[in-house]
């Protein structure tokens, strides 16, 4: 609690309840108050009490703050990001097909009904019929079934359709193809889609893959220049880094990381420092610096050195 007063205290309470997280730590401290002073106070038994067991559980809650901190969470972070980012979308989702199986239930219960009621009809059908759509209920919980498991309507569709009537074929059809297929995939494709963003919008999300994928193209250009180190000499001439460009393998790779090496001379002379031998820290920066197009940066630094260059021989002309 007063970890909690104190952080509230260094930062502005709206900055502070904007974060998710401290939700978390909130809502520890009210249950441990709530358990140690509001029922000690009235010595309720809590151990009798499924509220504070509740509460006990809500305490467990700390073990999320873990996920923020921890590598080896990282997937589970992201799984429990996206699943928060897209509780609207599912809210809604969950409304409309509800609401669309609702109207599709009505409609086969009033549909089925006259049939259920002729008692020149087989029976046994009649049975089947009344089975999934004998009533508002029933025929909710068969259109639930037909929308998530699309071939759950094999069976129940064949019931009406050869047994019954075959124009039921009409509606299964349009069922099928308009919301199994269509809607749910619609549906699907939200989630994706809000998925990645949640995933792209976490900032530590990001920086960690950022990461994971910079440690991956080391690796990958560590295992490039031993390759290349023939002499194993922990440094690369110019004849080694020839031959290592020759190599399709390398010279693919290469065009991953958006290195263009169509010039070996001149991305030698890039990579080397001047001494005629690349070595493998130098390897590793020049290809990281060179990979892609120039960014602004790079070319607001060319143009600053550019201007102290032409400054400089300005006065050397003045000089002379």
């Amino acid at each position: 609690m007063v970890e909690l007063l104190v952080r509230l205290a260094a930062d502005s309470p709206r900055h502070f309840l904007k974060l998710k997280m401290n939700w978390i730590d909130i809502i520890t401290v009210v249950a441990s108050v709530v358990e140690l002073y509001v029922f000690g106070f009235l010595e309720v038994q809590s151990d009798s009490m499924a509220l504070m067991r509740l509460l006990r559980l809500m305490k467990l809650a700390k073990i999320l703050r873990i996920m923020r901190v921890v590598r080896l969470f990282h997937q589970l972070r992201v799984l429990v990001t996206s699943l928060v980012a897209t509780i609207g979308a599912l809210t809604w989702s969950i409304i409309f097909l509800a609401t669309v199986q609702a109207i599709a239930a009505i409609f086969m219960t009033q549909l089925n009904y006259d049939y259920l009621q002729d008692e020149t009809q087989d029976p046994a059908v009649q049975t089947e019929v009344h089975e999934y759509f004998g009533r508002w209920t029933r025929s909710m919980l068969t259109m639930h079934q037909i929308t998530l498991a699309p071939a759950a309507w094999g069976y129940i569709g064949r019931v009406l359709i050869f047994k019954v009537s075959p124009l039921y074929a009409t509606f299964f059809v349009a069922f099928g193809w308009g919301v199994t297929f269509a809607v749910v995939n619609v549906i699907s494709a939200i989630f994706l889609k809000q998925t990645l963003a949640a995933a792209a919008g976490d900032g530590e999300v990001a920086i960690m893959e950022r990461m994971a994928k910079k440690r991956k193209d080391v690796e990958k250009l560590r295992d490039i220049f031993k390759e290349g180190d023939r002499d194993g000499s922990g440094s690369v001439d110019w004849h080694e880094f020839r031959n290592m460009i020759k190599n399709p393998r390398v010279r693919a790779w290469l065009g991953i990381l958006e290195l263009d090496v169509t010039d070996m001379a001149t991305v030698f002379n890039l990579l080397d420092d001047g001494d005629g031998q690349i070595e493998f820290e130098e390897f590793i920066s020049g290809v990281m610096k060179c990979r892609g197009a120039a960014r602004g940066v790079e070319v607001v630094a060319l143009i600053a050195d550019f201007r102290r260059i032409q400054a400089q021989v300005h006065e050397l002309r003045k000089a002379t």
